[in-house]
């Protein structure tokens, strides 16, 4: 009930995240950043970790509900059973964090492929405006470039140092 540019907001942010559940083992790690986060877990079994990350989902979702906050419940060989507010979480082979799409095998492909797509988009419009604006200042193009399209591949720079030289080349080439 608190409007956002209330001087209380900055408060109850930190009330909030200091509010979090965590989890006692020193095997499963709970992260929130801004909107998102993330939970997991290393244990010895399947059945080791269904019960843990439900334990810490149960967790979860009191917090949420005393927040009136209303969790995103998208989420292996046989897929844990687990539930976020008596639904069924169903098994995914990829999931999004802070933007990046991170498939079941930690590869960032699909991401690449995902953000080239929307690079070139972005750029065929650009194209669109130059030729249909025929008087288009260069530096205008340029700086539209700067605004709209290289944020894109800059925003995810980090994980793509870690790519094979021939996608790097991909984004070189789009680029």
């Amino acid at each position: 009930g608190v409007p956002q540019e209330s001087a209380l907001s900055p408060i109850l942010s930190l009330v909030y995240c200091t509010d979090f559940p965590v989890s006692d083992s020193l095997r499963t790690k709970t992260r929130m950043y801004a909107d998102d986060t993330a939970l997991w877990t290393s244990q010895g079994t399947a059945r080791k970790t269904e019960e843990e990350i439900q334990q810490q989902l149960n967790k979860i979702q009191k917090w949420a509900n005393s927040w009136r906050v209303k969790p995103n419940d998208r989420c292996l060989r046989e897929p844990p059973r687990l539930t976020l507010n008596n639904r069924l979480i169903s098994p995914s082979n990829s999931v999004r964090y802070l933007g990046i799409n991170f498939t079941h095998t930690y590869s960032l492909k699909s991401d690449l492929q995902i953000t080239l797509k929307k690079v070139r988009n972005q750029a065929n419009l650009l194209r669109q405006i130059r030729s249909r604006l025929a008087g288009c200042n260069p530096q205008t193009l340029v700086h539209t470039f700067n605004i709209f399209i290289r944020p894109l591949i800059e925003y995810r720079a980090p994980f793509y140092a870690s790519l094979p030289p021939r996608l790097q080349n991909q984004i070189a080439s789009c680029e």
